[in-house]
């Protein structure tokens, strides 16, 4: 390849996807004997970049020989366009194996070792358990009826789902790969967590009203329920501590923030459809997907504040 030297002569360009989003015109490109034509997700997707650098003053790019055509042309463009459109693709970002599952996989959990992945299959109501060192299927368990979300014991022993469908709860025991116990009358569960001990779960159940179901670990029994918002429940996280309780409602458009220490809830309004939840290590802060709007929120989690 070839080395090409970018220098950024234009302040305030803003991030790359902004970048990107700027470019407006039609571009015709003749990379590697082929002309590409379109918007630049079209050439982007055309385009080869080894690797990237950073230097101070701007950046250095490793190029394969269809890009030195690309950079020869968009050359009489912009530093800025260019700066946007060359490190968005890399041989990094390329497709490793495709692994076949059951019908609708809707959820996976990686546990704690790495070493496998067990992915909730919704249509064909079973588990499926990757071995991630060879991407292989090592074991399919069948559990309830619309298997939807996953969790696991923090000393890795045990994974939970959710039947969506079938209103219950499973155990599965990770040294056998089988289910060891299920507790049913819980209404379309979706979310879990568990309790940083071990001993509770926490459901999300989309029962008429809305609710966090509480289950004991070792009884198999519904311990106690608290009343949440009225809209499509779904995540659910616990903070690192155990003080607090998230649930996301992705039609109210509120996280439920439950204290586990007096059980009241708190409903904060965080946009359009909140979805996906992911707390930082110490639990100071939450990322948030939205659904609707196309953005990951990051809130602090003391003041709610992003």
């Amino acid at each position: 390849g070839t080395h090409l030297k970018v220098h950024r002569e234009e302040s305030g360009t803003g991030n790359l996807v902004r970048c990107i989003s700027k470019l407006k015109s039609k571009l015709e490109v003749f990379v590697e004997g082929v002309v590409v034509s379109g918007h630049v997700s079209t050439i982007l997707a055309k385009v080869k970049c080894l690797s990237r650098t950073h230097y101070v003053g701007g950046f250095t790019y490793h190029c394969s020989m269809s890009m030195k055509r690309l950079v020869s042309w968009l050359g009489i463009i912009s530093t800025a366009i260019l700066v946007a459109l060359i490190p968005s693709v890399s041989h990094a970002d390329a497709l490793s194996d495709t692994i076949s599952v059951g019908g609708a996989p809707s959820s996976f959990l990686l546990t704690p070792n790495g070493s496998y992945l067990y992915v909730a299959n919704y249509y064909t109501d079973n588990v499926s358990v990757i071995q991630t060192s060879n991407n292989t299927v090592v074991a399919t368990i069948n559990v309830g009826d619309g298997p939807s979300g996953l969790a696991q014991k923090p000393d890795g022993s045990v994974v939970y789902v959710t039947n969506y469908l079938g209103n219950s709860v499973s155990a599965i025991d990770v040294a056998t790969n089988t289910v060891s116990w299920t507790t049913s009358g819980i209404v379309g569960p979706t979310g879990i967590a568990v309790f940083p001990s071990g001993a509770f779960l926490f459901v999300a159940t989309n029962s008429t009203p809305r609710k966090v179901t509480v289950l004991s670990t070792s009884t198999h029994s519904i311990t106690g329920t608290s009343n949440l918002s009225s809209g499509s429940l779904g995540d659910v996280k616990v903070s690192p501590d155990g003080s607090k309780l998230y649930v996301a409602d992705k039609t109210a458009n509120v996280i439920n923030e439950l204290n586990l220490n007096t059980y009241v809830n708190t409903q904060v309004p965080v946009g359009n459809g909140p979805e996906w939840m992911a707390l930082s290590a110490d639990g100071s802060k939450m990322y948030l997907t939205e659904s609707s709007s196309d953005q990951i929120l990051v809130f602090s989690t003391a003041s709610w504040t992003y």
